[in-house]
């Protein structure tokens, strides 16, 4: 495992800006801890809530403004996903200047929770939806990278 894992944000070509590395991450790294406060959905400003980490039923982690939490985007074939309750982790080998990804989709239990899809990767699902909105044969063969809370309601 790496001592520290360098990252920087950097404009992307579909979604803004995002998290790249720059250096190798090896999978199984630790690659950042989502920080920031933790707080019931109903204390979080509207526009702040598209950016957070759900982490528990109506709880989210509301990240620091412009650290990597703030600015990780989507992808239907990411490269890390999150451990324990808040810890971002890749899934595979990351080389130097890739965007760091997760999929939205397993850390959330918002009902109904959609998003547009901008990852234009071979498999996208076209929508981000909440977790038990996905197709059982999807849940299942990533279950490993689903976060913790999330396979404790199943």
């Amino acid at each position: 495992m790496q001592d520290k894992v360098k990252l920087v944000i950097l404009q992307t070509g579909s979604t803004g800006l995002g998290v790249f590395t720059l250096s190798l991450i090896g999978e199984g790294d630790d690659v950042f801890v989502f920080e920031g406060d933790e707080g019931w959905v109903w204390e979080i400003e509207e526009e702040k809530l598209q950016r957070c980490l759900q982490v528990g039923i109506d709880r989210y982690i509301v990240p620091k403004p412009h650290s990597s939490g703030w600015y990780i985007n989507h992808s239907c074939s990411p490269n890390c996903y999150v451990s324990r309750k808040n810890q971002i982790v890749a899934i595979r080998n990351i080389g130097p200047r890739d965007e760091i990804t997760m999929d939205y989709s397993f850390n959330i239990a918002w009902e109904g929770f959609k998003m547009e899809c901008r990852c234009k990767t071979s498999n996208c699902r076209g929508m981000i939806k909440d977790y038990f909105s996905l197709p059982e044969n999807i849940r299942a063969a990533r279950r490993k990278y689903t976060s913790e809370y999330l396979l404790k309601m199943s």
